[in-house]
């Protein structure tokens, strides 16, 4: 029999001698995405001090946030919130985590990217295609909340590939873009050093010159972010 579900791709996990050693001590464990191949990745330690690694598949995922015992990730026609079924100080399985689909939002195609949550747990998620931020809508595919000054009108687009969001106390602080274009798809001839980073209770833009910015996080009072055409990591000086 034939099948149209694509190839689950096979895996291999390496780490740094000290990596497990590490996440004991900082008693944290790391979840992350990786679109292209379809998949989301759990990575913690073992109480026998190995490395725990869990991978699983999910059609394209983008953005994570977590909020309280919930975790949203953005998909490419979804945004999913799973719980955490665990209670604190019990196991399954070995585990003191197992998250459980709970509610999905139909999108459509919009390329999520970064996914936070505001005060009220309320997922708040750059839509790319449309170049604002938005969330979710029990009637509407997305309710759109902001979007850039240059940016004159609503469409499906990717007029300038927004793509990074920063919260500030539970509430959207910073956001970068590829380039200030608001042609259909114009940031794709301004990559090299056309980024910015914009303030968003403002709209202005703090960072300029930049090649290709993404995951902007607010962190102990700075502004951190990946300047990724570069290859550069580091926080801003605002």
């Amino acid at each position: 029999m034939s099948s149209n579900q694509p190839p689950v791709p096979s895996v291999h996990y390496s780490a740094s001698r000290y990596f497990p050693a590490w996440l004991q001590d900082q008693n944290a464990s790391l979840v992350g995405t990786a679109y292209e191949g379809g998949m989301m990745f759990f990575i913690g330690a073992k109480a026998d001090g190995g490395l725990s690694c869990v991978e699983r598949a999910i059609a394209r995922p983008t953005g994570l946030a977590v909020h309280d015992n919930a975790l949203w990730v953005g998909t490419i026609f979804q945004i999913w919130r799973f719980q955490n079924t665990v209670a604190p100080g019990e196991e399954y399985l070995g585990f003191d985590g197992f998250y459980v689909p709970r509610v999905a939002w139909s999108t459509g195609h919009i390329d999520v990217h970064d996914i936070g949550t505001d005060r009220a747990g309320r997922p708040v998620f750059v839509n790319t295609w449309y170049s604002c931020l938005a969330t979710v809508d029990d009637e509407e595919s997305f309710r759109p909340l902001w979007r850039p000054k240059f940016i004159s009108a609503l469409r499906h687009e990717d007029r300038c590939h927004l793509n990074g969001l920063a919260m500030v106390d539970g509430e959207p602080g910073y956001v970068t873009c590829i380039a200030a274009s608001d042609e259909p798809e114009g940031w794709r001839e301004l990559r090299k050093d056309g980024g910015q980073v914009i303030h968003v209770p403002s709209g202005e833009t703090v960072c300029g010159g930049l090649s290709m910015p993404h995951s902007p996080r607010w962190y102990r009072g700075k502004l951190w972010l990946h300047n990724s055409g570069t290859g550069e990591f580091g926080h801003m000086d605002l």
